[in-house]
């Protein structure tokens, strides 16, 4: 019995040493998420969208007054669960590609090539041709993958 109570405070400090290291790993991950989400002002936001679909139609590029190169574009997301009558659903989501990102899809995707596109969603309100206003949501790209794209630059020099 002697032995088992020299043995304890070692084997207690060792565990204590754990304990403390464990908390302390989880204090620098919390002290590491809390500053990702976390703004100057104190407000816990985040507006972060990830969305892999297909492209509806070829991407356009336009370009400001000022220059800069802009691309709208759509993608079509299936829905991962059947509605009432047994089907798949489908989402057509509202892009913004902005300046060497659009260039890029442009250049390589085309309509029903698999992208996946990280960004955030952004509310806009304007007035249409009759003087309505009208709101909509779109996705303000900050990073486009392609993740299935054919080559299409060969297949046009091709023909």
């Amino acid at each position: 019995m002697h032995a088992d109570l020299r043995e304890w405070p070692y084997s207690f400090s060792k565990t204590v040493g754990f304990f403390v290291l464990f908390f302390q790993k989880c204090h620098l991950v919390y002290k590491l998420a809390y500053s990702i989400f976390t703004l100057k002002g104190g407000t816990n936001v985040l507006n972060q969208i990830i969305i892999v679909g297909r492209l509806v139609k070829d991407p356009f590029i336009r370009e400001t007054d000022s220059g800069i190169k802009v691309s709208n574009i759509t993608l079509a997301v299936d829905r991962n669960f059947k509605n009432s009558n047994g089907e798949y659903e489908t989402d057509f989501l509202d892009c913004i590609l902005w300046k060497g990102i659009a260039a890029s899809t442009a250049e390589y995707c085309r309509q029903g090539d698999l992208i996946g596109v990280k960004g955030r969603l952004q509310s806009r309100v304007y007035v249409n041709d009759n003087g309505d206003k009208k709101y909509t949501k779109e996705v303000v790209a900050e990073k486009v993958t392609f993740l299935n794209t054919k080559n299409h630059v060969q297949e046009s020099e091709d023909c």
